[in-house]
């Protein structure tokens, strides 16, 4: 048997360590600071490394090193040392490259304040030490200052120019010049909430046009106090439109400051000229309510969702009310309340109340969506005029909680009127008929269009009705497609008042009459005109709402401009334009227009005979209020009723002194009467006519309610407003 020579197989490896090197990396002093640095960078050996400096230090590096020569030694973990040394320089500050120029005061020298690193001598709040040199021009004469001498600076310019500090360290700086201030902003208070002695709930809101630059700060400072002890609590709450808030009752100085946070540095006292706010004192039983209005998809009534939008809050007892846009706040009396909501998609889920006592008491309002989807549109245009534009506005909106899907937009209209241009750009122009397909609008999203058209310059329009609609559908369902269209209908007019406010019902079945069995609604529209000498900055337009109509119920429809709106106390709506820049009719006819409307419900119940008489106040800067004439719908019933069409009633004069003709289309006039807005009968003729006169000499100049029975047993009603001398 032959036997197997077994044998073996062995694998020899042989590695190799690499040298044990030693980098060092050095950062030069800057001047005699002693801010530099040297640190030891160390490969092969085998780790781990132990360090031995000169000094006797064990770290990697070295920091606030003064010039000099350093050394360290590296020992690996086999024994193995390498010993290297490097030198740290002065040296000055060298380039120094800053683009962040600063404006400054009128009259003032330029400054300019630059940071090179590891400068530690100055600490300067609230900047740290490493923000390092204040560079000014000219030179300084007190000892301890830095300085540019870069000669003159044409404002805007790029420069290069030298420094020097107080030890003579130089360097040189790039950066570009400021600009000096030539204006200050121009602040316009368009709301006031006093505070409670104990509780400071104080809150002044303002606009301020037009914005300077940013080197400005708001100061609101207590009277007797300096800027520097300037109210902390700001808040940004629209476009150009701006508060302080938690104030305590007293006076306050409301300015515009150059370079707030720079002051100090600056040493200059550059601010414009204040404005005198008085936060009123509401004593001590009256404390806040605050909170926040959530969409509770999980039931909890934990506030962890989606902001609730737009909506109203009632605060009852008391009938106070007050908007929301995720939060609100308002002072109300020592009490318990209980806080409700209404909204178009929403409804509350959870409970609300508070007990104040003066203090500030939380509550929390969740809601739950009642419609899955509901996108809305609304339509309105400004005055047609032979040869002028017709400005129409649409407003598009998702009421509801949920993502819209991709929307398309319709826009008709009428074949008299020419397309000129639209805003935002259309998807589509034919004839007749403009589109827009745009992306998803997201919850309680918005979006606004305008739209310029031409009239044609032909008289023989006037009286003619334009009509125009409008026509949403979104990709996702929409549970209440009856909001999805809007129309528009405007009669071509010579003549015209430029501000003023109408009323339609949800019906529109009448321009006189709210129908208690048919109408819901009340859209008011109102329009205002710059017909000065220059442009209007910031325009207000206030409403305090009549008894008779339900501020909870409250829903904004469409606008010219960029704004914001708030409902308070018992019921002052106020849409504020801050910057709205409107330029007089004289510059620029067509620009010169805007508008407002908003959709409200009448106080349950209706009581037929009720008069819902309604003004509008426009505010054009510091200008006197323009007050619109009365807007007045008389609540009736349909029933026996052939026709409510003020049209078919012809009043003339409107306006009209000392007396006026009424006429009915196709029919005669048994009785005449008219009524004061508190329903009182002030005038009755009885006549055979189809046209009458009544006489209305020594009645009090205002708005009235002309009411005509005609021989066939129909109502008419249309309303007449009386100027008498």
């Amino acid at each position: 048997m032959n036997k197997a020579l077994l044998g073996c197989l062995c694998l020899f490896v042989y590695t190799q360590v690499a040298a044990l090197t030693v980098n060092l990396q050095v950062q030069n002093e800057t001047c005699t600071y002693a801010n530099g640095s040297v640190f030891a960078a160390v490969s092969g050996g085998v780790p781990p490394y132990a360090y031995l400096w000169g000094g006797g230090e064990t770290t990697d590096g070295l920091v606030d090193l003064s010039a000099g020569m350093y050394s360290v030694t590296v020992t690996d973990s086999e024994g193995t040392q390498s010993t290297e040394q490097a030198t740290v320089l002065s040296e000055n500050y060298g380039d120094i490259f800053y683009n962040y120029p600063h404006s400054y005061c009128p009259g003032q020298n330029y400054r300019e304040f630059f940071f090179p690193p590891g400068q530690p001598d100055l600490d300067v709040s609230p900047w740290s030490s490493s923000l390092g040199i204040i560079a000014e021009v000219p030179p300084p004469t007190a000892p301890g200052n830095y300085y540019l001498d870069p000669g003159p600076i044409p404002p805007g310019s790029g420069q290069l120019v030298s420094f020097w500090d107080v030890n003579g360290c130089s360097g040189t700086l790039s950066f570009t010049a400021g600009y000096p201030l030539t204006s200050w902003p121009t602040f316009n208070v368009v709301d006031v909430q006093g505070s409670c002695t104990n509780f400071p709930s104080g809150k002044v809101t303002f606009t301020s046009s037009p914005d300077v630059n940013v080197d400005t700060y708001y100061v609101l400072r207590p009277e007797g106090g300096t800027d520097f002890d300037y109210v902390t609590s700001f808040q940004i709450i629209g476009p150009d439109l701006f508060a302080f808030y938690s104030l305590p009752p007293g006076n306050y100085w409301l300015k515009n400051r150059l370079g707030m946070t720079y002051s100090f540095l600056q040493g200059g006292t550059c601010s414009s000229d204040s404005v005198l706010v008085t936060i009123p004192n509401y004593g001590t039983t009256c404390g806040n309510i605050a909170g926040s209005t959530y969409m509770d998809y999980n039931g909890d009534c934990i506030d962890t969702e989606a902001d609730a939008m737009n909506v109203v809050v009632e605060i009852q007892p008391g009938d106070i009310y007050t908007t929301s846009n995720g939060s609100y706040s308002v002072v109300v009396p020592n009490g318990s309340y209980t806080l409700s909501t209404n909204g178009a998609a929403i409804a509350q889920s959870c409970p609300a109340s508070a007990t104040v006592t003066g203090n500030n008491a939380y509550a929390n309002i969740g809601h739950q969506p009642t419609i899955p989807l509901d996108v809305a549109i609304s339509l309105n245009s400004g005055p047609a005029r032979p040869g002028f534009e017709l400005q129409y506005y649409m407003h598009l909106e998702n009421l509801s909680s949920s993502s819209s899907g991709a929307t398309t937009t319709t826009f008709t209209f009428d074949p008299t009127i020419t397309f000129i241009a639209a805003t935002p750009t259309p998807s589509a122009v034919g004839a007749g008929t403009i589109t827009w397909n745009q992306p998803a609008l997201s919850l309680f999203q918005d979006r606004d269009f305008h739209i310029r058209m031409q009239v044609p310059p032909d008289v023989g329009l006037i009286g003619t009705e334009l009509l125009a609609s409008a026509t949403v559908t979104t990709a996702d369902t929409d549970g209440d497609p009856a909001n999805n269209t809007a129309t528009a209908a405007i009669t071509v007019t010579g003549s015209y008042d430029p501000n003023d406010k109408t009323a339609h019902t949800s019906s529109r079945a009448s321009d006189a009459l709210f129908l208690i069995d048919h109408d819901v609604w009340v859209d008011y529209v109102i329009r205002f005109q710059n017909t000065g000498t220059d442009t209007a900055f910031n325009i207000i337009v206030t409403d305090t709402l009549p008894a008779t109509l339900d501020p909870a119920t409250i829903t904004l429809v469409s606008a010219s401009h960029a704004h914001s709106w708030l409902v308070q106390g018992q019921g002052t709506l106020k849409f504020i334009f801050p910057n709205i820049l409107l330029p007089d009719s004289n510059v620029n006819e067509s620009a010169s227009h805007g508008l407002i409307s908003f959709r409200i419900r009448p106080r349950q119940p209706v009581v037929a005979g009720t008069a819902i008489t309604n003004v509008a106040n426009i505010y054009f800067d510091f200008n006197p209020p323009v007050i619109t004439e009365p807007s007045v719908l008389v609540a009736e019933f349909s029933t026996g009723v052939s026709t409510y069409s003020s049209e078919a009633m012809l009043v003339s004069p409107n306006p009209s002194s000392n007396g006026f003709h009424v006429a009915l289309s196709g029919q005669r006039a048994a009785q005449l009467s008219l009524r004061d807005l508190n329903g009182r009968v002030v005038r009755v003729v009885s006549v055979q006519n189809e046209r009458i006169w009544m006489d209305t000499a020594g009645l009090a100049s205002g708005t009235y309610i002309v009411e005509a029975i005609s021989s066939a047993g129909n109502n008419f009603r249309s309303v007449v407003h009386i100027i008498n001398p």
